[in-house]
């Protein structure tokens, strides 16, 4: 008797093991699959497009309502490299031992992007990782080579970003909805300036 009882305990261990492993797998398949059509509408997106923009954002966030999800239902997501770690004021995840910025959780207007955080440096400030905050500036330092698609967008209060000579890649409307008076600050001949120039924005040269 105390056999089967055994038995039926390890079937019943065995059955919810066996659940919860599907569960994680089914939501990192659904995540991949996300991520690729995310990476395909980006590769066939026409710039002035409103309708893919818009449908390009909406796919962004649920990608990051997503992760977080999966991120909460990991209990050692903390150890692993694409978990999200707080770092006040910021949050962000990392990747081939960099840092990668996800969101701003601090209440200064007056941002200073680091070059490094927790001994992470950081290389990329990602999609939307500021959008719909109150920040009025922003300094980004050098080293960073890449802000993500709409990672300023929606905060009308913005009226400076400094962008370094390192960055090499910046994400479409990046600063969409922002402040009518946002002026880029970069050097001359760098990726910034030339991006300004497309978007028609203001800026100076530094």
């Amino acid at each position: 008797m105390k056999n089967l009882s055994f038995i039926i305990c390890a079937l019943i261990i065995l059955l919810i093991s066996t659940s919860c492993q599907k569960n994680q797998n089914n939501s990192t398949n659904d995540i991949s699959a996300l991520e690729s059509q995310i990476a395909d509408l980006r590769e066939n997106q026409n710039a002035a497009d409103s309708e893919s923009a818009k449908l390009l954002a909406s796919l962004l966030e649920e990608l990051a309502a997503m992760k977080n999800v999966a991120t909460t239902d990991t209990s050692d997501s903390s150890d692993t490299e694409d978990a999200q770690k707080p770092s006040e004021p910021f949050s962000y995840t990392v990747s081939e031992d960099t840092a990668i910025i996800t969101k701003y959780n601090g209440t200064d207007p007056n941002v200073v992007i680091p070059s490094s955080i927790d001994d992470y440096e950081v290389r990329e400030i990602a999609d939307n990782a500021f959008s719909g905050t109150n920040i009025k500036s922003v300094i980004i330092s050098n080293g960073v080579e890449k802000i993500g698609w709409f990672a300023f967008d929606n905060c009308p209060k913005l009226h400076s970003v400094t962008i370094p000579q390192s960055v090499i890649s910046i994400g479409y409307d990046a600063f969409g909805s922002t402040g009518s008076q946002v002026t880029v600050y970069c050097h001359n001949g760098s990726y910034a300036a030339s991006y300004a120039k497309s978007y028609g924005l203001i800026y100076a040269l530094i």
